[in-house]
């Protein structure tokens, strides 16, 4: 619990050992202030009713993929729609015009199209449209089961006409124009950028392809017309036995209809002229091979 004040706790107790100070003013019991949402509700008691958690905060707060970077509890962003900046130690205190405020399991942040905003002032414009992407994916549990998007790209656009002239306008215009939906993660957002960016023509996201038995697999990213599928798998693909089987099994089911699987890893993505060049000579192959069919 945490509490501002002595609220029926005498001065003694408040000085007791287990008894933290995450910040001026507030004291909390039982709270694990070494993860976000701890830290936030103690700040909570601080908070006036036109503040609310921004930023990348708000953004960890709806578990939107972030670079490693920005996935600190501290410090935390908190901004205030009227009034003075909000400040103390350990925040990262705005003032924002317009706020649209959302309540977020007992917490006030701004809305998820506004954070997306946000974001722009401390994202590079690829990891903009990641967070975009997760925004209006919504986040997936397991393959082909995702939560509801927390909001879709026309409350993006909405969002970023209500922060004009605002800085990182500019940038926030061109991300929203790559948004995509179906998106499973910021690693496939950044292999489709990746392909734009060598010049190949824009992937299909999830594209439903047929194989055995009936079932239907969805390939992170393909070319269904020339048949080639583009697989981003993590470090967590490996080191997961079951995931590693699905994997192979996947692969294998795809290219049992005629499919050539290429695999991305992160290696791929920090120098992707090897992976691109590959996907270049596919195209080229499958395209040539069409000619002749």
């Amino acid at each position: 619990m945490t509490a501002q004040g002595a609220f029926g706790l005498g001065p003694s107790r408040l000085r007791g050992v287990d008894v933290d100070r995450p910040f001026f003013g507030v004291r909390s019991v039982g709270v694990d202030l070494s993860e976000l949402r701890g830290l936030c509700l103690a700040y909570r008691p601080r908070m006036r009713p036109s503040e609310v958690f921004s930023h990348s905060t708000a953004a960890q707060l709806y578990e939107i993929p972030l670079p490693s970077e920005l996935e600190a509890t501290r410090p935390l962003h908190v901004s205030s729609a009227d009034g003075g900046r909000p400040r103390a130690t350990g925040v990262a205190g705005h003032r924002i015009k317009r706020l649209e405020r959302y309540e977020l399991n007992g917490l006030p942040a701004a809305s998820p199209a506004d954070t997306w905003c946000q974001l722009s002032m401390l994202l590079s414009l690829d990891d903009l449209i990641a967070a975009g992407d997760a925004f209006v994916s919504g986040k997936l549990i397991r393959r082909g089961l995702r939560v509801a998007p927390l909001c879709n790209t026309e409350e993006l656009r909405a969002a970023i006409d209500r922060h004009r002239p605002a800085r990182g306008t500019a940038k926030l215009d061109e991300a929203i124009e790559f948004v995509r939906t179906g998106v499973d993660s910021r690693r496939e957002t950044l292999t489709r950028l990746a392909i734009l960016r060598a010049g190949l023509p824009e992937p299909i996201i999830a594209a439903p392809v047929p194989v055995r038995h009936g079932v239907i697999l969805h390939p992170d990213l393909s070319y269904p017309e020339l048949r080639i599928a583009i697989e981003y798998e993590g470090e967590e693909h490996r080191l997961d036995p079951r995931r590693w089987r699905d994997d192979i099994a996947r692969r294998r089911a795809l290219e049992a209809v005629g499919w050539v699987v290429i695999r991305v890893t992160l290696a791929d993505l920090r120098s992707p002229e090897q992976f691109l060049a590959d996907l270049r000579e596919t195209r080229r192959r499958r395209m040539g091979g069409a000619q002749h069919r």
